[in-house]
């Protein structure tokens, strides 16, 4: 959290990759919480199956996106280690 709270002070563009299919209550619990108001993006939702078959590859898919709309320096952090592995090993083999 204070990271992300520091990359919102240096108006870095922050936005939260959840494995959930609905990004509400990852969205209410940073503002009602924290006071965060920040995208969320719900990997599993039906509109990201075009990033891939899994949530790990689907995010680091996402990622590559970014990175291919001009994002020159990203910062990745995952609270789930196996997540973490597959999702660079997918953003590698790209």
């Amino acid at each position: 959290l204070h990271k992300i709270k520091n990359a919102i002070k240096s108006r870095y563009p922050v936005a939260i990759l959840t494995g959930r299919m609905d990004p509400t209550p990852v969205r209410n619990y940073m503002y009602k919480e924290h006071g965060i108001l920040l995208p969320v993006v719900a990997v599993s939702h039906p509109k990201y199956n075009h990033l891939g078959a899994t949530d790990a590859e689907k995010k680091a898919n996402w990622i590559k996106s970014q990175i291919n709309h001009g994002f020159s320096e990203i910062y990745y952090y995952e609270n789930s280690d196996r997540f973490a592995r597959k999702s660079a090993k997918f953003s590698k083999k790209r």
